[in-house]
């Protein structure tokens, strides 16, 4: 007669390697899932620094064009229109910080300038503007100087303005101002 050994059933498996694997797949999604967001949010900070870099130069170029213009003392050498200065006599100059001013003026720069000067290719929706006041000075040593106030808006491509205010709506506005005396 033969004997048949007999054999132990087989063991109920736990699940261990499978729970094992599922938290590993979990913890992998996780970290793919913050790398894209991370890269995706990395881009979006670059891109606002390109925006606000592009109006930042808009002001700037702006703000060399009118003063160029005024120490040059004939705005019309240069075949461009005549920049337009704000002589009304008040002692400290303020027509640039009232918005609807920037409308009436403004000196808005020629189409040949910012075309000429931006090298990047990125095409401006305003185009930069600058307002010229004159600053009254005090006499001193029976001296007389002149000033003038220089104030420039540059905006960035994508700008836009509320009509109803002029605030900015969308995009970035930036402004820069300087003093000349002559």
């Amino acid at each position: 007669m033969k004997s048949h050994r007999l054999s132990a059933p087989p063991a109920a498996q736990k699940g261990f390697v499978l729970i094992l694997a599922l938290i590993m797949l979990v913890v992998l999604s996780a970290a793919a899932a913050w790398s894209a967001k991370a890269a995706i949010s990395g881009e979006q900070v670059a891109n606002n620094l390109r925006i606000v870099t592009t109006a930042q130069q808009s002001a700037d170029m702006a703000l060399r064009y009118c003063e160029n213009k005024m120490i040059a003392g004939n705005p019309e050498s240069t075949g461009s229109p005549a920049l337009t200065v704000n002589m009304d006599g008040a002692p400290i100059p303020v027509k640039w910080q009232t918005r609807s001013n920037w409308d009436t003026l403004a000196n808005t720069l020629p189409a040949s300038v910012t075309d000429s000067t931006d090298s990047a290719g990125i095409a401006m929706s305003v185009p930069p503007k600058c307002i010229v006041e004159e600053l009254r000075l005090a006499q001193s040593d029976m001296q007389s100087a002149q000033a003038y106030v220089i104030t420039a808006r540059g905006f960035s491509p994508d700008y836009t303005a509320d009509p109803t205010n002029g605030k900015t709506k969308t995009g970035t506005e930036v402004w820069v101002q300087s003093s000349l005396r002559f």
